[in-house]
């Protein structure tokens, strides 16, 4: 009798890629759980950070076909909009309802500093997981990141805010460079692969995607453990302010734009709503503020749990 035939690596890892890409509603919570249960993983990982970040946006280019970039492009009134109601309206919405509510000081600034924030750059990618507009996601998602460089200066310094020495001009150009190279990276596999065989393979492409994610979640929980034995009450307030923001900004960017449609509105609540707070660590000064730093790992959760909560209204959203 003949033995069976045993899978190639490269059959195993595609199904597994593909695997996470079908259940990337629960696969990608499980970083935040092995960055906290195993915390020397955790502080090995860390060095990747940001590699991994330029990683998930070149699946993300690569998730995202140019037309719908293009058609994207053509919505740019609503664009304007949305990047001024998502990095300036908004953080001082927040600042005003802070001080309304008598937060302390340290907690009210962390509020303040995260919700200018630029958008998540795995936006584009989950937007493409669950069905919606990813190209709308994507510009709106790069337009935000280099647009905030200009922005988070402007409302520390209205917000009375002291963050130190902000250096904008090099934000800015390192935000160019980033997403200018990896467009270039992107455009170079296309024209290897060719677009018919990435649309063919686009499961996979979303399995990297979410597979970096956990590889994040993991590194950027390095030292949660820590702070949650030695100030389990002050992260807890934290990881609650930082679920009340996700979810506000989500709820918030959806009614605004409502009127264009489910789709739309789901789509920009998506791509606002979801804040790159690990990125306020490049822009910010040396010493980050530990406020801000506790701020940062908290408002993880959220953005790992959210989208398994809410999933069923994404893809609903999706469906239009």
């Amino acid at each position: 009798m003949a033995a069976p035939a045993v899978p190639g690596k490269e059959n195993i890892i595609l199904g597994f890629l593909d695997f996470l890409a079908r259940h990337a509603r629960w696969a990608m919570p499980s970083g935040l759980a092995i960055g906290i249960l195993l915390p020397d993983l955790a502080a090995a990982l860390k060095p990747i950070l940001s590699p991994s970040v330029v990683l998930i946006l070149l699946a993300s280019m690569l998730r995202v076909s140019p037309s719908s970039i293009g058609a994207a492009f053509g919505r740019l009134p609503m664009l304007g909009f949305a990047w001024i109601w998502a990095l300036l309206a908004v953080p001082f919405i927040t600042l005003a309802i802070g001080a309304a509510l008598g937060l302390p000081r340290d907690l009210h600034d962390a509020l303040t500093v995260s919700s200018a924030a630029p958008p998540l750059l795995f936006g584009a990618m989950f937007a493409a997981v669950v069905g919606l507009d990813a190209g709308l996601a994507l510009v709106t998602v790069l337009g935000g990141t280099m647009i905030a460089a200009l922005t988070i200066p402007l409302v520390a310094a209205l917000a009375g805010l002291n963050l130190g020495d902000v250096t904008t001009g090099e934000f800015l150009l390192r935000s160019v460079g980033i997403i200018a190279g990896t467009a270039m990276a992107a455009y170079l596999v296309r024209r290897v692969l060719g677009e018919a065989r990435l649309q063919a393979n686009a499961k996979i492409l979303e399995g990297i995607g979410v597979l970096l994610m956990i590889v994040f979640a993991v590194a950027v929980m390095d030292g949660i453990a820590a702070i949650a034995f030695a100030e389990p009450w002050r992260l807890a307030a934290y990881v609650l302010a930082a679920f009340a923001l996700n979810l506000g900004l989500q709820i918030g960017s959806a009614l605004i734009f409502w009127h264009k449609g489910i789709r739309t509105a789901g789509t920009m609540a998506v791509a606002t709503g979801f804040r790159n707070n690990a990125l306020l660590i490049a822009i910010l000064p040396p010493p980050t503020p530990p406020e801000i730093l506790l701020f940062i790992a908290a408002a993880q959760f959220p953005i790992y749990i959210v989208p398994s909560l809410a999933w069923k209204l994404y893809t609903r959203a999706a469906k239009g």
